[in-house]
């Protein structure tokens, strides 16, 4: 079906002329991947998932609903679709961004009511240590482990299983 989708829209497409047949079957390719969500693993800033569908749907709503005054569902519009963004890479990571974002709310909402300056210091200096264990975590957990296997005898080793570091973990948590 999309190779007979192709070669309808785009007339050169034919076994004759190889290399627009081997465009077509690369563009077949690219739009399976895009579809089977089995089978893609990243959405980069220049695939063609991202600057042919995502990157103009996500403009022209969020343009289109500030065109009728509707800013806060715009940016509630940008919210989700950085979401789903992010979730393209690896959903279960998701949670992680989520989980993070609401301490965060809540810990800053809790913040407002602590009068106390010291108390406060104390308050808000545990929140920022919650944030930097979870960076440290999935930055450096492998590093320490190995590091600490180099140092143990043999047989003694700990084992653990290779830690992916979620996507700009860093970036969200600073800015957060």
């Amino acid at each position: 079906i999309f190779r007979f989708a192709i070669q309808l829209f785009v007339p050169f497409f034919n076994k004759k002329n190889k290399k627009s047949f081997i465009y077509a079957n690369h563009l077949l390719y690219r739009w399976w991947r895009w579809l089977n969500p089995a089978i893609h693993k990243n959405m980069l800033f220049n695939s063609p998932e991202f600057l042919g569908a995502f990157l103009p749907i996500t403009l022209i709503v969020y343009f289109l609903l500030n065109k009728y005054k509707l800013n806060k569902t715009g940016k509630l519009w940008l919210l989700l679709c950085s979401l789903f963004f992010y979730a393209w890479w690896k959903p279960i990571y998701l949670l992680l961004l989520m989980a993070s974002m609401l301490f965060n709310y809540f810990a800053g909402q809790r913040l407002n009511y602590v009068e106390n300056p010291k108390w406060r210091k104390i308050f808000y200096i545990g929140c920022l240590m919650v944030n930097l264990s979870v960076l440290l975590y999935f930055k450096y957990a492998n590093f320490f482990v190995d590091n600490l296997n180099y140092l143990l005898p043999k047989g003694h080793e700990l084992i653990i299983d290779p830690i992916i570091l979620p996507l700009a973990i860093s970036f969200f948590t600073f800015q957060q």
